[in-house]
């Protein structure tokens, strides 16, 4: 199989590398508002020596999907759609607490309105 990337693919990774570091503020400053309002309890604990992070997901293991869709806040799957321990190849019956989650919207763009609706929504979810 062919692993190689195509022209088109590597066009918008070369662009979007010239944005990089405003990429990486723009999902840590979402990130920040969720880490200072979700209970530490229900996120990941990520290490203090570690200073960088993309922010490509912001998992939580607490399901409020039902809560944030009564504030018409969609969300997309988890990390997996179909965490490894339940592909078929597998073929061992196994669960894992820790999988259930949920990802809470975390992406470029995201406009103000949209960051403090969201903040105002948690808050009242999670008091």
């Amino acid at each position: 199989e062919n692993l190689r990337m195509n022209e088109f693919s590597a066009a918008v990774i070369s662009v979007q590398l010239d944005y990089l570091e405003e990429i990486l503020n723009e999902r840590k400053a979402i990130a920040d508002i969720y880490i200072n309002n979700i209970p530490q309890e229900y996120r990941l604990v990520l290490p203090q020596e570690q200073t960088k992070f993309s922010w490509y997901k912001f998992p939580i293991f607490k399901d409020i999907k039902e809560d944030l869709a009564h504030f018409d806040i969609n969300i997309s799957g988890g990390i997996y759609d179909l965490p490894l321990h339940k592909q078929p190849i597998i073929g061992v019956e196994m669960e894992d607490e820790t999988l259930e989650h949920i990802c809470l919207p975390i992406y470029q763009g995201m406009t103000d309105n949209e960051k403090v609706y969201l903040l105002k929504s948690l808050k009242q979810i999670f008091n």
